[in-house]
């Protein structure tokens, strides 16, 4: 049968069966467009890949921020309609930095624009206050926060008395810094960076109180736009980031926030045990926990690693340690450096 007499007859496109029958496009494709670029089994790997990275504490993430490109509200129609969002396009990001207390007080908020020069109209219709500053990427970095510290967080943290301050940060790279734990340590102000991939359980506002505040600011930004028919632009997001930040940083959000932590009051029992299952790095059987001076054969090694990325304890077994690191390469799991580093030290230690 000639293509064109198959192309009439099965109603395909001459160039589609040109194209298969040349080898241009595979005959085994089912799809249209441009090729992917990765195969299925590649995609595969990938997802497996994230997922086995997650279990142990290393989960891909992100930053994020307030942009003008907010997340329009869901909109409940019947199925023959066809609805429409309302957004302001791609745009820059800003970023705030927040502070609150167990007794809910919030410090007024501290936004970083994008830009190489501060403009006081970037701060219309800004909360009593509520400052800003800009960076060139729109992120927050170590001057940034050292600013912040120095003129913003020390005029309005309550209890100045020479009264020591607790404060606690996430493991961000622009909060750790020599200069900053020292200015810290000369105005009474204890600095406690907490475990690396936690923020979610023992970040208060995290917990309480970011949530809400996205969801509030996405509300207060289509609502604007409904109202005035005018977008979003940089000049107006600190009033509407504004208005968010009060409400979701409320004195009841940031007491219920502190609660959920178990921080204040201290309750160590509100905090979910398998919440801290990706801490235990590699995974052992209840044999582990027993002691004798016989090794057992069914027993992996058990290596624990604090916040540095140090080996802190292990837990002799007849498993050798290459079999461990063998095992994470079956699986499609990078091992991380510093644990292969560190595994080959502790065989030359045994041997």
């Amino acid at each position: 049968m000639s293509q064109r007499k198959a192309a009439l007859q099965f109603n395909v496109p001459r160039q589609t069966l040109r194209d298969r029958i040349t080898g241009k496009i595979s005959q085994d494709c089912v799809t249209t467009g441009r090729q992917p670029v990765f195969s299925l089994e590649e995609e595969a790997r990938i997802v497996e890949h994230a997922k086995s990275m997650a279990s142990y504490g290393y989960g891909y993430t992100r930053q994020e921020g307030i942009t003008l490109n907010h997340k329009p509200p869901n909109v409940v129609s019947g199925i023959e309609c066809n609805t429409s969002s309302v957004t302001s396009g791609r745009s820059s990001t800003t970023t705030i930095l927040g502070c609150g207390s167990a007794s809910g007080f919030a410090v007024p908020p501290y936004f970083v624009f994008e830009g190489k020069r501060m403009m006081n109209e970037l701060m219309n219709g800004a909360t009593p206050g509520a400052v800003g500053a800009v960076s060139d990427s729109g992120w927050s970095n170590t001057n940034i926060f050292r600013q912040y510290l120095t003129d913003h967080f020390l005029k309005y943290v309550p209890g100045r008395n020479n009264d020591n301050i607790l404060l606690l940060l996430d493991g961000h790279k622009s909060h750790v810094a020599v200069d900053i734990i020292e200015w810290a340590q000369q105005h009474h102000i204890i600095i406690h960076v907490l475990p690396a991939h936690t923020s979610h359980i023992l970040q208060p506002l995290d917990v309480g109180c970011y949530g809400p505040l996205q969801r509030i600011y996405d509300n207060e930004c289509h609502k604007t736009m409904r109202q005035n028919s005018s977008v979003i632009t940089r000049y107006n997001i600190c009033e509407l980031a504004c208005k968010a930040y009060q409400k979701a940083l409320s004195p009841e959000n940031l007491q219920s926030a502190f609660r959920k932590t178990g921080i204040f009051p201290l309750d160590k029992s509100v905090i979910n045990k398998d919440q801290l299952k990706p801490s235990e790095v590699f995974k052992t059987n209840d044999e582990c926990k027993e002691t004798t001076d016989e090794p057992k054969t069914d027993n992996i090694q058990v290596v624990e690693v604090d916040t540095h990325g140090e080996v802190t304890e292990f837990v002799e077994s007849a498993v050798t340690d290459i079999l461990v690191v063998e095992d994470l390469q079956d699986h499609d799991v990078t091992v991380p450096h510093f644990f292969a580093e560190r595994i080959n030290k502790l065989k030359k230690i045994k041997s």
